[in-house]
């Protein structure tokens, strides 16, 4: 028997975007900072998140004047780019409240000869050439560099996660497993406590958004209840491993949104508790967009998922993202 869920879980995400320019002189004194200002993510910048695990390693300037769209396939005139990394290169900030959200900013420097003229445009994509453009923005005023002087430009993207208070924020529904109808609640892990090494969110901000590799926590199943979302990393309980790398596929809708389907399946031997009350009370699941956590209660009698080792057992993660308004 496998017991499979009728519908995927359903998580979604915003994102948005700003950049700034510092210009500094040939002795590294900063004489401009042009300020933040939004920039905008392309459509296909949105596919490339998912598609390309290096979206963002290059920096764009350029001295073209061509609207910004979200059509924009690549910079309107480009100049010059750079991998380098500038003065303090990746700098993560932490969730803060209301909305939980949290953010990282990528600094890369056009040093002393690389990427002179009157600089109008910036942007931030996969390749040398701009055709991989993910993000562009125009500056308000444009820069001229000289060759001697070098330029720090700066993107900082936010990461706005489903808005999360406090429990009564849960997401809530009733899903079919196996032929019996269980209540469900979904809520995040750790917001309070992410980090881009340790733990997935915000790890994708400037990478390649999708599942993470397995580790013991972050696709795993237990038979207690699930934590606080701000600083339990797992839920209680007793622990089984089993679900594998899984497969992802991406898809999108005519909203924009985008969005990565991530199955993962648990053979015969996967997920089998039988220490401290058997079967599935609570999964968790990862991506490096956030983590998250769900539990299970049978409609009738409030019983766990009935994963022994005579079943198999399938589950379908939906983790979206699209540009915040």
């Amino acid at each position: 028997m496998i017991i499979n869920p009728d519908r995927p879980f359903e998580i979604g995400h915003k994102v948005s975007g700003e950049a700034k320019c510092i210009l500094y002189d040939e002795n590294m004194n900063p004489i401009y900072d042009s300020g933040w200002d939004k920039n905008i993510i392309t459509n296909q910048g949105l596919d490339l998140l998912h598609t390309n695990s290096n979206s963002t390693a290059y920096t764009y300037v350029g001295d073209g004047t061509g609207a910004v769209l979200e059509t924009n396939s690549a910079m309107s005139n480009l100049i010059g780019y750079t991998n380098a990394g500038g003065a303090g290169n990746l700098v993560f900030v932490q969730p803060v409240t209301p909305n939980w959200e949290f953010s990282l900013t990528k600094s890369r420097r056009f040093g002393a000869g690389v990427g002179s003229g009157t600089i109008r445009e910036v942007g931030m994509g996969g390749n040398t050439s701009s055709t991989q453009l993910v993000c562009r923005q125009l500056l308000g005023t444009p820069i001229t560099k000289v060759a001697t002087q070098s330029l720090d430009v700066i993107w900082r993207w936010t990461i706005w996660p489903p808005t999360y208070i406090d429990t009564t924020d849960d997401i809530l529904g009733v899903i079919d497993i196996g032929g019996i109808a269980y209540n469900y609640k979904l809520r995040p892990r750790q917001l309070a406590l992410a980090k881009t090494v340790s733990f997935p969110p915000g790890s994708g901000v400037f990478n390649q958004w999708t599942a993470t590799a397995q580790t013991d926590a972050f696709w795993g199943a237990w038979n207690g209840d699930i934590g606080d979302a701000f600083t339990s990393s797992v839920p209680s309980g007793t622990y089984a491993s089993g679900f594998g790398t899984g497969t992802a596929s991406v898809g999108s809708y005519s909203s924009g949104q985008r969005y990565v389907l991530i199955t993962k399946t648990g053979g015969l031997t996967a997920y089998n508790i039988t220490s401290g009350g058997t079967g599935i009370r609570s999964l968790t699941a990862s991506s490096t967009i956030g983590l998250w956590q769900c539990q299970f209660d049978a409609v009738s009698g409030g019983g766990r998922i009935p994963k022994t080792g005579s079943n198999e057992i399938e589950t379908v993660w939906k983790f979206s993202w699209d540009r915040k308004v």
